[in-house]
């Protein structure tokens, strides 16, 4: 059975509700392998590149160990989920692909030895990073959660021009990999696949 990848957005993470509201999406799910954007965290990265103009690739790297703290926080918001932190641990995951709840890190899979072609620049979100992810685990089902609303018909493409999701995504997703966009708690939660 094919693992699902969840991406959480991390505009979610300041939502009280998250952590009831995710762990009943997950419940569903026999394999789950979970990423989460950075929020405000990232948020400051981006205000302090646009006062200092950063270096874009050491920026880029950053912002990736910096999902680190993300991911620790909502690994331990989820019941029973375990939390994919080393390298070590991440190629027993590929491995064994066990059952289960598991937030992945990031830099556990993506970092600058990883050859992967992610841009080192800001077009390169958690959303590409959750595509990145569901390429290497081979995924056939790849569920955004968004706190935007999205339309349940919303094409991938469309989903690129009106700024939903990174313009890097697209690239990752083939017909093989279904898309289902989720919207986070508290917003009249709407499912649509692409």
């Amino acid at each position: 059975m094919s693992i699902t990848v969840f991406k959480v957005g991390g505009s979610l993470l300041t939502n009280p509700h998250l952590p009831r509201w995710l762990a009943g999406q997950l419940a569903g799910y026999e394999r789950v392998a979970v990423v989460v954007g950075g929020g405000e965290m990232i948020d400051a990265v981006r205000r302090l590149d646009a006062i200092h103009r950063l270096d874009p690739v050491p920026t880029h790297w950053l912002c990736v160990r910096m999902l680190r703290h993300t991911a620790e926080l909502l690994a331990s918001w989820i019941p029973d989920a375990g939390l994919i932190d080393t390298a070590e641990r991440w190629q027993w995951y590929l491995s064994t692909r066990p059952l289960g709840r598991f937030v992945v890190v990031p830099d556990t899979f993506y970092h600058a030895a990883s050859g992967d072609s992610l841009p080192c620049d800001w077009t390169s979100t958690s959303d590409s990073i959750a595509g990145l992810l569901a390429h290497k685990l081979g995924s056939k089902h790849l569920v955004l959660c968004k706190s935007t609303p999205v339309a349940a018909d919303l094409s991938l493409q469309q989903a690129t021009d009106r700024g939903i999701i990174d313009p890097v995504l697209i690239r990752w997703i083939d017909s093989s990999i279904r898309v289902e966009w989720q919207q986070g708690p508290n917003a009249g939660v709407m499912t649509g696949n692409v």
